[in-house]
C-alpha cells in the first residue's frame, strides 16, 4: 500500500544524531508514512546506526558523496508518497508534526508547500524561531530576497516538486532558497503557527556568513549586504531570536 507521506532524510557523517532523528519520524502520531534515508557517502558509522533500526517503514539507500542537492533530488525520485516531508539527520520532528501538515495540505489544495515554527537548540540552550505563516507574507519576503520558509520542516506536494524540476544541483548551498524563489510567482507557500521541529542551530562565522550572503544575492538578484556592520546586524538578529523577540529573517545552514 502506498504511504500518504514520504519523509526524506539525507545523511552525511551523522552517526551521533541519526538515530534520534529517525526515531522522531517513526514515532509520529501519523503512521501512514515511509522514511527514506539517503546516505550521501558517509565515512563514519551512520550506515551502521541505520542498520540497527528494524522498523519496516524505514528505507535506506547508500550512495557516493555528491552533496545535499543531488542527494535530495535522487531521494525525491525514489519517494512514493503524495506528500514529501523533509527532516534533516540532526533535527527531531515533534510527534504531531506530520499529522498537522498533512491536514493543512489536505484542506488547502492551492498551497504547494507548508512549513512551521521551530525550537532551536544550541548545546543546553533552547529558544523559539518564528517564521511568517501567510502566503502573502512569504511571497513578499521572497521578492525581497529573504528566505521566509524553514526548509528543515517543510512538507511539499510531490507532484508540484516534480513539475518544477526539484532542486537546482548547481547550487551547493541555499538550494532551498533557489527552489522557493524560482517558483514564487507560480506557487503559494505557507507555514503552520505551531512548533513542529527541534532544530540544531549553528551560528555562522563572518566568512561563512559572507559566502552565504553572496550566494543569496546571486540567487535572488538583490544587493549583497556584506561587511562588518552587516555581519554585526546578523549577530544581533541571532541574539534577538534567542531572546524570542524577532521573526526569523537571517540565513544559516540548510
Amino acid at each position: 500500500m502506498t504511504p500518504k507521506v514520504t519523509v526524506v532524510m539525507t545523511a552525511y557523517n551523522a552517526r551521533s544524531t541519526i538515530a534520534a532523528a529517525v526515531e522522531s519520524v517513526l514515532q509520529q502520531s501519523f503512521t501512514d508514512l515511509e522514511l527514506l534515508v539517503l546516505d550521501d557517502g558517509s565515512s563514519d558509522e551512520t550506515v551502521a546506526a541505520l542498520a540497527a533500526i528494524t522498523d519496516p517503514r524505514l528505507r535506506v539507500e547508500i550512495r557516493a558523496h555528491r552533496g545535499r542537492p543531488a542527494a535530495l533530488n535522487e531521494a525525491l525520485t525514489l519517494a512514493i508518497g503524495e506528500y514529501i516531508a523533509l527532516n534533516d539527520a540532526d533535527d527531531a520532528s515533534l510527534s504531531d508534526r506530520i499529522a498537522q501538515q498533512v491536514a493543512y495540505l489536505d484542506e488547502h489544495p492551492d498551497i504547494a508547500a507548508v512549513g512551521g515554527q521551530l525550537i532551536a537548540t544550541d548545546g543546553h540552550r533552547q529558544w523559539a524561531l518564528r517564521w511568517p505563516t501567510s502566503p502573502i507574507e512569504i511571497a513578499r519576503a521572497l521578492d525581497a530576497g529573504r528566505m521566509p520558509i524553514s526548509n528543515a520542516c517543510v512538507m511539499m506536494r510531490r507532484d508540484w516538486l516534480q513539475q518544477v524540476g526539484g532542486y537546482n544541483e548547481s547550487h551547493t548551498r541555499l538550494e532551498d532558497l533557489e527552489l522557493f524563489h524560482r517558483t514564487r510567482r507560480t506557487a503559494q507557500f505557507a507555514a503552520l503557527p505551531t512548533t513542529v521541529l527541534v532544530y540544531r542551530f549553528r551560528t555562522f562565522s563572518y566568512q561563512q556568513w559572507a559566502h552565504e550572503e553572496q550566494l543569496r544575492a546571486a540567487i535572488t538578484n538583490t544587493s549583497v549586504r556584506t561587511g562588518v556592520l552587516a555581519y554585526a546586524r546578523y549577530r544581533i538578529a541571532v541574539a534577538a531570536q534567542r531572546a524570542g523577540v524577532a521573526m526569523t529573517r537571517s540565513r544559516r545552514r540548510s
